[in-house]
């Protein structure tokens, strides 16, 4: 054996949970209860309102699927996303009745129970 040191020394991998924490929130899909808000705002108003311009996104923000919340590049790519099981289940997911504050309480034994 040499002179040196023995063996790998041990890393702080501590210091990169901020760092990965603010990558994961920074690209986070809407959660499907913002999506059902989002759909029921839209039914209550009755005006249609186009889509914003905007050159950040994708396909300047013109292609919008509003059950998943993603833009696309063009209308051929968004036609083939609607073929995709994915977003066929969050379709569902959307569609399904939205959790509600009674259904919380009667999970958790606090609610009215019917006899």
């Amino acid at each position: 054996m040499g002179n040196g040191p023995q063996g790998r020394r041990r890393r702080i991998t501590a210091k990169k949970k901020q760092y990965k924490k603010a990558s994961r929130t920074r690209v986070r899909a809407k959660d499907v209860d913002q999506i059902q808000d989002e759909i029921k705002k839209m039914e209550e108003s009755d005006v249609v309102a186009p889509l914003p311009i905007d050159d950040d996104l994708p396909g300047r923000g013109q292609f919008y699927c509003i059950s998943c919340a993603r833009h696309f590049i063009n209308d051929d790519v968004l036609a083939y996303h609607y073929r995709t099981k994915q977003h066929k289940r969050r379709l569902k997911a959307v569609m399904a009745d939205p959790y509600s504050q009674a259904e919380a309480e009667a999970g958790a034994g606090m609610g009215a129970t019917a006899k």
